[in-house]
């Protein structure tokens, strides 16, 4: 069973996020998007993820999303992703989300609208990184959403 962090989120400085925001020069969809503002959660007792909204190439179904991490200092750092769908930028993920039951960071990039291509991926936080524990994908787009497993690595937890 996960045991959830008890300490609330770090935050981003209202200057850190206006920096944030001013990195990119959007437009039309991308700063409508930005009202939804950044999403926090607490990772462990010294971290937070930060998703930052949907960045410039957003499309039809695919949203790019940086991801950071914070200490509680309020200090910002690119995290290091494992195996990124992106190798170039890692710290965009498509699509994603984090499910804070499960403690995972999940990205799925649709090929198409359908969603019946495209590749999906799973991260753990280990303290310093995003680990992957599973990806999936369907490279041909045929009408099927019956992902093929790719990757698959199990958790294990350290004793204290």
């Amino acid at each position: 069973m996960r045991v959830l962090p008890s300490k609330p989120s770090a935050r981003l400085s209202a200057a850190s996020e206006k920096q944030e925001r001013l990195a990119f020069k959007c437009r039309s969809i991308d700063e409508v998007m930005w009202k939804y503002g950044i999403k926090y959660y607490r990772l462990d007792s010294g971290t937070t993820l930060a998703l930052i909204p949907p960045l410039c190439g957003t499309g039809a179904y695919n949203a790019s999303v940086r991801i950071a991490v914070i200490n509680n200092k309020g200090d910002i750092r690119t995290p290091a992703v494992e195996m990124s769908i992106d190798a170039e930028t890692p710290d965009l993920l498509i699509n994603a989300w984090w499910d804070e039951k499960a403690g995972t960071l999940n990205s799925f990039m649709k090929a198409r609208g359908l969603g019946d291509c495209g590749m999906g991926q799973t991260h753990v936080w280990d303290g310093a990184a995003f680990r992957l524990i599973r990806q999936i994908e369907m490279n041909e787009c045929r009408g099927s959403t019956d992902y093929i497993t790719t990757w698959r690595a199990q958790i294990a937890s350290a004793i204290k």
